[in-house]
């Protein structure tokens, strides 16, 4: 019995040709569309290296109340900080920071939202919610302020301390030899003072005396710090519930409540 003769239609041929090649055409590509996405990956890492500052000892001193840097200079940070976030939008660090600067330049909106976009991204860094919440404070939009003080005193010290210590593109570079544990636990008490402060004094803003006195006590709990002015804030709540009007009271020998709630309180990464 003679043998069978393979299959050789030149149609099947020329479709096996043609699927071939098509399928070489398309790995090629996937290689080619892989390597172009490292290479821009690479090319955003060098670009945003080659904006870094030569030096964060301005903002430093800014920030520790040692003189105003240049107003370029403010402008070079934050153009580095874009940089970054222009490399990864989710760089809540990031965020943070060049909302500091923006701030800085007198352009507080601009600065909230970048607070606002690092809050939405929801980092366990205290510093985001409270400053996002000083700006509301100061717009007064006391009820926002409320709500980010409240966020902001929930976070956990610890989890603030290990999210800054593994900023590697941020605050490690930004604060060096301060990212010790004890010298940001004593900055963090520091900033939760200030937050149940204005948190405190917010409710007293709108009136909610009842607030007032629990978010005085609060702290007062959490030995934040300044027991007196918290006790006598507590008292004040207590005293406008029970109908006594006490809003001229004075404070350590000076102040009065009306000028708490004035005051002028400044933004804090550290």
């Amino acid at each position: 019995m003679p043998k069978k003769k393979p299959l050789k239609s030149p149609a099947v041929m020329s479709f096996l040709k043609k699927g071939f090649t098509l399928y070489l055409a398309l790995f090629i590509l996937s290689w080619v569309l892989v390597d172009y996405d490292q290479i821009k990956t690479g090319a955003k890492i060098r670009t945003s290296s080659f904006f870094k500052p030569s030096t964060y000892n301005g903002l430093i001193r800014f920030h520790e109340g040692e003189g105003k840097p240049e107003r370029k200079q403010l402008k070079d940070y934050a153009y580095y900080y874009q940089k970054l976030i222009d490399y990864n939008p989710e760089l809540a660090d990031a965020h943070v920071l060049l909302g500091y600067c923006l701030y800085s330049l007198g352009r507080p909106q601009d600065a909230k939202n970048h607070y606002q976009t690092a809050v939405d991204l929801n980092p366990p860094l205290f510093w985001a919610y409270y400053n996002l919440g000083v700006i509301h404070f100061q717009q007064k939009d006391y009820r926002r302020a409320i709500d980010l003080f409240q966020q902001a005193v929930g976070k956990h010290p610890q989890h603030t301390v290990g999210f800054m210590q593994s900023s590697d593109k941020v605050f490690v570079p930004l604060l060096k030899g301060r990212l010790t544990q004890p010298v940001m636990l004593t900055r963090l008490r520091e900033g939760y003072r200030h937050a149940y402060l204005l948190l405190t004094l917010s409710h007293a803003a709108l009136g909610d005396y009842l607030s007032m006195q629990r978010s005085g006590q609060q702290a007062l709990i959490m030995n934040v710090g300044d027991k007196e002015l918290f006790t006598f804030l507590v008292d004040f709540a207590r005293r406008q519930q029970e109908g006594e009007k006490s809003s001229s009271l004075i404070v350590s020998g000076q102040k009065t409540v009306d000028d708490l709630l004035t005051r002028d309180d400044r933004l804090r990464f550290f």
